[in-house]
């Protein structure tokens, strides 16, 4: 199981360069792509982030899908459309956060567990 979650690492960070690639496109007419891209992160980021607090419950909870779930909702298309440049800087900001918070749950929880072979108990909470 610890294996596949940094499977859904490997594929939201795909999923996040992808967007990221959108964002530089400044303001080209993309609107389809972006929609379906940050639809598939959302989708991904979400299943994962439940499943995650299944495996280890609550104690990798640190706001981030909060912050995350706060972020979908503020940006609609239209809005998206109007205020490209803040939607561009709001995003890559919370894509930093993202890959922050990969890299400190597999550096914490993953990786020390996948070398000593343990099971997969629940750990402190994140910062």
């Amino acid at each position: 199981m610890l294996n596949a979650m940094l499977d859904d690492h490997r594929e939201i960070r795909s999923l996040s360069a992808a967007l990221r690639d959108l964002l530089a496109e400044n303001g080209m007419p993309i609107g389809h792509w972006l929609a379906s891209t940050r639809w598939q992160l959302t989708r991904q980021l979400l299943r994962h982030i439940a499943i995650e607090n299944t495996i280890v419950g609550k104690a990798l909870v640190d706001g981030f899908e909060r912050r995350y779930r706060d972020h979908v909702a503020k940006w609609t298309p239209d809005r998206i459309d109007t205020e490209w440049s803040a939607y561009c800087g709001e995003t890559r900001s919370i894509l930093d956060a993202l890959e922050r918070k990969m890299l400190r749950e597999e550096r914490e929880f993953y990786h020390p567990r996948l070398r000593t072979d343990r099971p997969a108990p629940a750990v402190a909470a994140v910062a």
